[in-house]
């Protein structure tokens, strides 16, 4: 069992590697159709940044940039 999307992104970057190691010059349209063929939110890992996916998660609407936020993560010397 692998973590949250992690197969996923790496089967897109792979896609884009070998189109680029082979020099496929194939289309975003076209990567998009094979990578949802191998798996339903592996297109979304084709163009990165904040989208919204639809249908199994192939159909990819980008969305405006988030903007830059600060978390703050607090963690405890003590348990409970």
């Amino acid at each position: 069992m692998s973590g949250l999307a992690g197969d996923s992104s790496d089967t897109a970057a792979l896609l884009k590697g070998l189109n680029d190691f082979w020099d496929l010059k194939l289309s975003e349209e076209k990567l998009a159709a094979l990578a949802a063929q191998l798996g339903s939110d592996v297109v979304f890992f084709l163009y990165g940044g904040t989208a919204l996916a639809s249908g199994r998660g192939e159909i990819i609407k980008p969305l405006p940039t988030a903007g830059k936020f600060w978390l703050v993560l607090v963690i405890p010397s003590f348990s409970w």
